[in-house]
């Protein structure tokens, strides 16, 4: 109950309520762009759980994917994966490296736990 407390107040304190997206999943990543194009990006296609599967198309430049289970690795291959030339973390081992994230677009993906971490 205190690390949720603790993530609610600093997601509030941070101003990221507004950019986070809850009861969703992503069913798709296109790469948009070629691998040594500088605007390369990619486009989410995010479906609600909750507002009768609404979909939205969501772009990012960055993606994070925090699969979950502390005791056992869940890796998760998303199609177009292999042509990705930026960075794929999964959250495990300090695997994070936050000194790129300011600046970029960015989406992490998650379940249970490692998705509020």
């Amino acid at each position: 109950e205190k690390v949720l407390e603790h993530f609610q107040f600093a997601a509030e304190q941070y101003g990221l309520l507004p950019h986070i997206r809850f009861n969703c999943n992503v069913a798709n990543i296109d790469t948009i762009g070629g691998k040594k194009d500088h605007g390369r990006y990619y486009m989410l296609g995010v479906q609600s759980l909750t507002d009768s599967g609404k979909s939205d198309q969501v772009p990012c430049s960055v993606i994070y994917n925090f699969p979950g289970s502390m005791t056992k690795n869940r890796i998760i291959d998303y199609p177009g994966e292999d042509e990705f030339d930026g960075h794929i973390g999964y959250g495990m081992n300090d695997d994070c490296p936050y000194e790129h994230l300011e600046g970029n677009t960015l989406a992490i993906l998650g379940n249970g736990a490692f998705a509020v971490e």
